[in-house]
């Protein structure tokens, strides 16, 4: 076997202010062409990006670089498809996010992670479809899990806390979705309201607690999620005479053709229970209540089928309504308002043909005034986004693209403003904060949301508060801090983050510099 190299220089149009520079290195076994070797170049000589060609198109192992050098992304390329792992950097080197692909599409696990190479969300795809989302903690605890089915949210979705203990649920039917709050304490450290156990998502266990003991109806699930038991409990204590609480009679009354023209179903206290229907002569539901132990949840029509149409009123539990909108295809659809118990307006947008918010969307305060405007796209932020105070002004502005912050955001909170740019929701480039619109407190830049290079900090007087520099999200070097009045208070050094010495003296291991307490004229001392 023979190899043959053969180098060829030429220009090609500029794209992108960049002037791709080829050097083809072209390999051949007894006379045939296998691949080229290629070389794009930025237009100060450094490398963007290597790879292989074959027949005018990318093939084999990839690499791509940022202008400082560093590589960007990696991997491989078969058919001129993405190929099977790539890899996602950033501009300071880190590893930021790997995918699989098959055929160009995304299959298999897609994670990104922090600047600790910690895996931060966690993407399960079928032929680019989602199938399963996960995100952690930085601590990579898991924080949320959410299935998808054919691409759409299905059943239970979970938000956990930094120790691992369920605090939010959803179940997901087709992109529609409850959200309950579970497994709380109240202010003593006892359980309160309802508390879930899951195994594998599926639910096991359901019961409600007042002041740390059980009360209300507990249910029992097998592992398949099936009701096996039902018990209710009165201040901790297990009431026996109670046979079942589910649902235990299904009435149904005719009209004098035969037609059935009423349904619905009652608990063992007979109170209605469940959807009940009403129909027409055709037999065709004409409208629906759902009942929960006697009380109005909802009205509107559902089908036999059991799929939500035409219009639907919701209601709280002490009878005001909720909200109101139709539904088509099981799916909420057109314009949708939401009810404060007051009456007043709480938001109101439109849903789009598959079910989610499209278009502006508004919401108020309890006293009617506007809160936030929102603009989505298929369910995602996506354009303009204005908060307003209680007096309507303006308190944040910026845009979304793709559910992203992107571009250039204002903050004004209290007496403070603050103004930089975000790029797919990460801040980027310098950020500044004013003191009353005009007194600076504070400029840095950021990089892929990682506070990076030097970063001040004044107090609202205009004098100098701390100065000090980021890499990589971390303190690095020397920090100042500095009195109220100008004076130099202490200089700390940090290395990668921690605190290695403090006005040159080793730092106690047994305190942080958060322990400290400024003082104006004494400097600082440990706290007790």
């Amino acid at each position: 076997m023979a190899w043959e190299i053969i180098y060829r220089r030429f220009l090609i149009k500029k794209h992108n202010s960049l002037i791709g520079l080829f050097l083809f290195v072209n390999f051949s076994c007894f006379g045939q062409t296998l691949l080229d070797s290629v070389i794009f170049k930025y237009p100060d000589g450094t490398i963007s990006s290597s790879g292989f060609m074959l027949n005018g198109e990318p093939e084999g192992y990839w690499r791509n670089y940022y202008q400082n050098g560093l590589l960007k992304s990696e991997g491989n390329r078969k058919n001129h498809q993405l190929d099977s792992l790539w890899k996602f950097y950033s501009q300071s080197g880190a590893l930021t996010r790997t995918v699989n692909y098959k055929k160009g599409y995304k299959n298999g696990y897609r994670l990104s992670y922090n600047h600790d190479t910690i895996i931060i969300k966690e993407e399960l795809f079928l032929n680019d479809t989602l199938q399963r989302l996960r995100k952690f903690h930085q601590n990579g605890k898991l924080k949320y899990i959410l299935p998808f089915k054919n691409g759409k949210k299905n059943g239970y979705a979970f938000e956990f806390d930094t120790a691992g203990v369920e605090k939010i649920w959803w179940n997901y039917k087709n992109n529609q979705s409850e959200k309950y709050v579970i497994n709380r304490f109240d202010a003593q450290g006892k359980r309160s309201g309802k508390w879930m156990t899951f195994h594998d998502n599926i639910l096991q266990t359901e019961v409600g607690y007042s002041r740390g003991v059980k009360h209300g109806v507990e249910k029992i699930f097998n592992k398949k999620g099936d009701l096996k038991q039902i018990n209710k409990y009165e201040k901790g204590v297990l009431i026996t005479d109670v046979n079942n609480i589910k649902v235990i009679d299904q009435k149904k009354t005719f009209s004098k053709n035969g037609i059935i023209h009423k349904s619905g179903g009652f608990n063992e206290r007979g109170q209605p229970h469940g959807v009940h229907r009403v129909f027409n002569d055709k037999g065709e539901v004409e409208s629906s209540k759902v009942f929960k132990n006697g009380i109005l949840e909802s009205e509107g029509i559902v089908k036999k089928s059991g799929e939500k149409d035409g219009f639907w009123i919701y209601y709280y539990s002490s009878g005001e309504k909720l909200s109101e909108g139709f539904y088509r295809n099981n799916k909420k659809y057109g314009e949708w308002n939401y009810y404060y118990k007051n009456g007043y307006l709480e938001s109101e947008g439109i849903y789009g043909s598959d079910g989610k918010e499209d278009g502006l969307w508004k919401e108020y305060n309890e006293n009617g005034t506007l809160r936030e405007e929102t603009h989505f796209s298929n369910g995602l932020y996506d354009g303009t986004f204005k908060a307003y105070n209680d007096s309507g002004v303006i308190v944040i502005q910026g845009n979304y693209i793709e559910d992203y912050e992107d571009g250039e955001w204002l903050y004004h909170i209290g007496d403070h403003t603050e103004y930089g740019t975000y790029i797919d929701g990460l801040k980027s480039g310098e950020w500044k904060s004013y003191y009353n619109k005009k007194q600076l407190v504070f400029k840095g830049n950021f990089q892929n949301g990682l506070p990076v290079g030097k970063h001040l900090y004044w107090y609202e007087n205009g004098n100098l508060k701390r100065v000090g520099e980021y890499i990589s999200g971390r303190r690095e070097g020397e920090w100042l801090y500095y009195s109220k009045k100008g004076s130099l208070l202490m200089v700390v050094e940090y290395n990668n983050g921690l605190e290695k010495s403090y006005n040159g003296y080793s730092i106690d291991p047994a305190h942080e510099m958060d322990d400290y307490i400024e003082y104006e004229q004494t400097g600082y001392r440990w706290l007790d």
